[in-house]
């Protein structure tokens, strides 16, 4: 049998990119020919399915990069440290971001203070409501 850092071990996680990851969950051996078949969960667009990996698919996948991963509540992490921490940086960048004072409604046109109804619709609505009014009610 080969060195165990050849192939995945059981429990832990490995991932190419972030296109997929492979949850190993224990290894067995072809009866005859004692060649080792990795069983386990394979997470692709979004979806855990069984899967199986062979010595001979682990001698592919892990020559595209294929690396052991870490998890967060025993879930893959698929992005890395490094990557997370550019999100959080990028996040924080857009949520301190503040909108234009005056923004155009979608429904007229008009202009209006951001965080305030367009006070033309409401105006324009209050009309309404007046005009479909008997008149004796005004």
């Amino acid at each position: 049998m080969s060195d165990p850092q050849d192939f995945c071990q059981p429990g832990h996680i490995y991932r190419d990119g972030v296109r997929w990851a492979f949850r190993c969950d224990m290894i067995t051996t072809h009866p005859e020919d004692g060649e080792r078949t990795a069983l386990g969960w394979r997470l692709f667009k979004g979806e855990w399915t069984p899967y199986a990996y062979s010595e001979d698919d682990w001698g592919i996948v892990s020559a595209c990069g294929f690396s052991d991963i870490e998890t967060v509540d025993g879930l893959p992490a698929l992005v890395t440290a490094e990557e997370l921490s550019a999100m959080r940086a990028r996040l924080a960048e857009l949520e301190a971001l503040k909108p234009a004072p005056i923004q155009e409604c979608r429904k007229c046109g008009a202009g209006y203070d951001y965080g305030q109804p367009c006070s033309n619709c409401a105006f324009q609505a209050k009309m309404a409501g007046l005009a479909s009014q008997p008149e004796e009610s005004r």
